[in-house]
C-alpha cells in the first residue's frame, strides 16, 4: 500500500484556513496509557463555531487547522459513497465569520470531521529518524524526534484505515492510495 501526506499547497485556488470562536470547548489531550506523555493537541467540543478565511477563488472541500479538519457537504458524500475508512463526521460547523464576505455566496455546507489515532506504526529505522530517549512500546513516541528523511508506515500494523494518525507522528494526517 502506498501512503502520502495529506497538506493543503499554499497558493491553491482552494487555500482555506479556519479558527475557532473566542469561546470554544476543548477537553483534554489524549496521553499514552503507557508512558503517559500526549499523543495530541486538546479535543475540541461541540459546540463547533468557526470563522472561515478563503485566499483563493474556490471552495475547499478539505479545510486543515488542527487536529480535527472541515470538510464540504460534497466530501462527505464522496467518502461515504467510496466507503473510506478514518474520518468520523461530527456534526455541521456553525460559521459565524466568513472573510472575504464575498464568499458567502453559494458557499457549501461545512462538517468538522475528526481524523482516527491509527495503530499504525510510523517506522523510525526506515523513516531515518533521528530521536532522543528511548521509544514507547505503546504510542512509539520518543523523548525528542529531531529529524526524518521520510514517512515509512509498518504496512503490518495499518488496520485499512484510508485516513489516520500513525503512531509516533501524531501530528501529520496520512491518506492511502484509494483516498
Amino acid at each position: 500500500m502506498k501512503f502520502y501526506v495529506l497538506n493543503y499547497r499554499v497558493g491553491d485556488p482552494a487555500e482555506t484556513d479556519y479558527f475557532c470562536s473566542a469561546n470554544h470547548n476543548y477537553s483534554d489531550a489524549p496521553k499514552c496509557n503507557l508512558c503517559k506523555k500526549y499523543i495530541g493537541m486538546l479535543v475540541w467540543e461541540p459546540p463547533y463555531k468557526v470563522e472561515i478565511r478563503f485566499w483563493g477563488k474556490e471552495y475547499a472541500d478539505i479545510i486543515h487547522f488542527s487536529v480535527d479538519i472541515l470538510i464540504s457537504e460534497r466530501f462527505a458524500q464522496f467518502y461515504r459513497k467510496a466507503k473510506l475508512k478514518g474520518l468520523k463526521i461530527l456534526g455541521p460547523a456553525e460559521v459565524f465569520k466568513v472573510i472575504p464576505k464575498r464568499m458567502i455566496k453559494d458557499m457549501p455546507k461545512y462538517y468538522v470531521a475528526r481524523i482516527k489515532r491509527s495503530k499504525a506504526i510510523f517506522d523510525m529505522k526506515l523513516s531515518g529518524a533521528k530521536y532522543k530517549g528511548e521509544l514507547c512500546k505503546e504510542c512509539n513516541m520518543s523523548d525528542d524526534l529531531q529529524s526524518y528523511r521520510r514517512i515509512v508506515i509498518r504496512e503490518e500494523t495499518w488496520t485499512g484505515d484510508d485516513i489516520f494518525y500513525p503512531k509516533g507522528l501524531p501530528g501529520t494526517k496520512i491518506v492511502t492510495e484509494r483516498f
